[in-house]
């Protein structure tokens, strides 16, 4: 796949016009060679009626995503063992599904987490609202959806200066990004999130420029234009 999905791309569709969903993919697309591409961002679906919550009164952080290896589960619960010693009482929830197998392994790693499985929409809203930060140290992402569904429930989101993720969070206004595999500053950068008070104003105005409709309305425009 390595080898042959490049050539492919080079030799068939490097005139080909394209849509993708950050700059991030667009910027893995040009190095295969393709030359026109248009980025139409993804649109965000909320609840029609917001949960009205209160917010969990010991600090929680919450994961929110397949339980995967290349999704950082991990390295997730590696940096609440950090931080637990850090912020007294603090909590984590660990949302999503994985192989049953994996996700006992991963309840050994850290047996004060909360694991919830997999959950519907109204209570993954409901989840993100009560928490006070996501964690999602993703080790490549198109998009990443979630971090604007947190930011949407007013909550930054910590996680790694990786493609997608660094496309979904402004780094320093709707969250913190630190390199790819540094466990220590994740953990930091979740204490800062803590300290700081002031995250739910940017982070909702910012999950807010998303719509399904201004996504329509690009995409309409570029496929008219083909």
């Amino acid at each position: 796949g390595k080898i042959g999905e490049p050539l492919v791309f080079k030799w068939l569709y490097q005139n080909i016009p394209f849509m993708t969903v950050s700059e991030s993919t667009k910027k893995d697309l040009e190095l295969f060679g393709v030359k026109k591409i248009t980025v139409v961002h993804n649109g965000v679906t909320l609840p029609k009626k917001l949960p009205k919550v209160i917010k969990e009164k010991v600090f929680t952080v919450i994961y929110l995503s397949a339980l995967a290896k290349d999704k950082g589960i991990e390295d997730a619960l590696q940096v609440f063992n950090l931080i637990k010693h850090k912020i007294l009482k603090a909590k984590f929830w660990v949302v999503g599904k994985g192989n049953p197998d994996y996700v006992l392994y991963l309840q050994n790693l850290c047996p004060e987490a909360k694991f919830w499985g997999f959950v519907g929409e109204e209570l993954k809203f409901e989840l993100l609202a009560r928490a006070h930060a996501l964690l999602n140290p993703s080790i490549h992402e198109g998009w990443g959806l979630v971090n604007i569904e947190a930011n949407s429930m007013g909550i930054p989101v910590v996680g790694y200066r990786v493609s997608g993720v660094m496309d979904s969070v402004i780094n320093g206004e709707t969250g913190i990004l630190v390199e790819k595999g540094d466990v220590k500053n994740l953990a930091d950068a979740i204490s800062k999130t803590k300290l700081k008070k002031d995250w739910s104003q940017s982070c909702k105005k910012w999950a807010g420029s998303f719509s399904w409709d201004k996504s329509i309305k690009k995409s309409s425009v570029l496929i008219t234009k083909i």
